[in-house]
């Protein structure tokens, strides 16, 4: 890489006839490009934390309404309710969200290790199918959230429906009183 910056430089030092300045003019041209895709794909955690206006953040108050959780795991996965999904499965989900009456909440959780790239992508296609910020029904960050169950869409995958009934089951026995006699 250093070879290809003092190469751009020296390269900038030349005659000044047209030809030459486009030969001249390359090598710097070409080790801005490499250096732009040498250049690490930036973070969750350290660049783009910061929900979009309107949104909520761990610990608002919803009450009586239905929690979505869609998750982006660090691998760029998607997870809806614990379950695995696809982009496509996350547009047909939005889009059956928004005419819902009442709308449920969509709550982004966000590993640390995800790629700001895919973040945004996602904060806007919520924004814009769910009107975020305009209704306050979307909340982002990975916290305690005031609310009621979790909204599970009917799908027509019976392995996936099962997965997630079991899912839910088990979470449900988790969170049941121990008897510590």
């Amino acid at each position: 890489m250093a070879a290809c910056i003092e190469g751009a430089i020296a390269s900038l030092r030349g005659s000044g006839d047209c030809r030459a300045m486009m030969f001249r003019f390359a090598p710097p041209i070409a080790c801005l490009l490499l250096l732009g895709a040498a250049a690490p794909e930036e973070r969750y955690a350290a660049s783009c934390h910061t929900p979009l206006p309107g949104w909520q953040r761990p610990g608002f108050g919803w009450h009586h309404v239905d929690l979505n959780h869609l998750r982006i795991r660090g691998d760029g996965s998607l997870r809806w309710n614990r379950a695995a999904i696809s982009r496509e499965t996350l547009d047909d989900y939005l889009a059956r969200i928004k005419v819902m009456e009442p709308q449920p909440v969509v709550i982004l959780e966000v590993d640390p290790k995800a790629g700001c790239a895919m973040v945004r992508r996602i904060r806007g296609q919520m924004d814009d199918v769910l009107g975020c910020a305009e209704n306050g029904l979307c909340g982002e960050g990975i916290g305690r959230w005031n609310g009621g169950m979790i909204y599970r869409l009917a799908g027509d995958d019976p392995e996936a429906a099962k997965l997630l009934e079991e899912l839910e089951e088990a979470a449900d026995a988790a969170a049941a009183p121990k008897d510590g006699r």
